[in-house]
């Protein structure tokens, strides 16, 4: 076990740490794993060799647009093989430096993004990943209102940038316009492994708060009722090339890069349990009841453009997840044995070999930090 160090707003800490590769880690066997009281929505944990085009599509629900200045191309369904990769249960969104043409505009790297079908409000939220090594990287996990509300709805549940390598950020964004009213408050989290460890972040966000853990320790929370979005939020994983927080990579900056995510779960609290703790960790047991039968069709799903890049103001056609475009129709999806659906792209030609570093995780040291400026300009 990891003896974790804190301070400001943590409530509760429970020993924990992260492994160097999939499985168990030291939070994991530190017990507080168990998923009573609360249903879980969504879940993927990479088992496969390809992408499940029924929970995740390829592009902003907005659509394409460069934003924060970033250099990246994000990859469409055709080349999605360039950015996602698979091994032994990990999934690497992988940055290039090569061209491609995004948001009417040909960029000089590509990379991925991940966006959920599933839209939720309020619910337990949970990453574990890797981050990459490089210079000019900017990987995050966070929620974003659909394009149908107004005002700034943007909970940002991890972000890293290369030029900080050592600190975590955690942010929680409101307001009503991110150029002329955009307010925050954040906290952060500070290890020495970021790049060569796996760690385990996540975010309990309810009615009445918003709470960030880190290897199931508390490292922050906000309650002011102006701060917490009364919306339906969709869960972004993606890798940032350039942009206005980590700068452009060096000239001699290597790629690929890889930003490694071993799952990401999604889970909606009981009404019977309100106060409880997060499913926290690696080893909980996913429900037999989110298995379909192969065959199975998925419902409500048989149509749309799973790049999005069609998506309009009311978050298009009759799916919530796929902005309807009859030119770029996908047809109908069939579930897989494990769950999702076969909708998915194929096995990648060969992943790319990346350093699996085993470390041992340092102590974390967490620090509230309430209204930081920095630019950003998501939608």
């Amino acid at each position: 076990m990891l003896a974790l160090a804190w301070r400001g707003y943590a409530r509760a800490a429970d020993d924990g740490g992260a492994s160097d590769e999939g499985g168990t880690s030291a939070l994991a066997e530190g017990g507080a794993t168990g998923s009573a009281g609360w249903t879980l929505t969504l879940d993927d944990e990479f088992n496969e060799s390809s992408l499940d085009f029924c929970k995740w599509q390829l592009r902003q629900k907005w659509g394409e647009k460069v934003v924060n200045n970033e250099r990246e191309a994000y990859v469409n369904v055709a080349d999605a093989s360039q950015a996602f990769t698979f091994d032994n249960g990990i999934l690497h969104i992988v940055a290039r430096e090569q061209p491609g043409f995004y948001g009417g505009m040909t960029l000089p790297y590509t990379s991925g993004l991940l966006a959920s079908v599933h839209n939720q409000k309020y619910g337990y939220y949970e990453i574990r990943s890797r981050m990459p090594s490089g210079t000019g990287l900017w990987p995050a996990f966070w929620l974003l209102h659909t394009p149908a509300y107004p005002d700034i709805h943007e909970i940002d549940i991890m972000e890293w940038v290369s030029p900080s390598p050592n600190v975590v950020f955690m942010t929680d964004h409101f307001g009503t316009n991110y150029d002329t009213n955009s307010l925050q408050s954040q906290v952060t989290v500070t290890a020495n492994d970021f790049t060569t460890a796996f760690h385990v972040f996540g975010l309990d966000w309810e009615a009445d708060r918003i709470v960030w853990y880190a290897d199931g320790v508390e490292i922050g929370d906000v309650t002011a009722p102006n701060t917490l979005h009364d919306v339906e939020m969709y869960v972004i994983v993606n890798l940032a090339v350039g942009g206005d927080l980590p700068g452009s990579p060096e000239v001699n900056a290597v790629f690929p890069a890889s930003y490694d995510v071993d799952y990401v779960r999604v889970f909606q609290r009981d009404p019977s349990n309100p106060d409880g703790p997060p499913p926290f960790g690696p080893s909980i047991s996913i429900p037999a009841s989110l298995q379909r039968t192969a065959g199975e069709e998925c419902a409500d799903a048989d149509g749309g453009d799973l790049d999005a890049a069609g998506a309009d103001a009311s978050d298009g056609g009759s799916h919530p997840g796929f902005p309807q475009d009859a030119a770029a129709a996908v047809g109908p999806r069939s579930a897989s044995a494990r769950g999702g659906c076969d909708c998915s792209i194929p096995p990648a030609q060969g992943a790319p070999t990346f350093a699996w570093l085993g470390a041992i995780a340092p102590a974390l040291a967490m620090a509230r930090r309430r209204s930081r400026p920095r630019i950003r300009a998501r939608s």
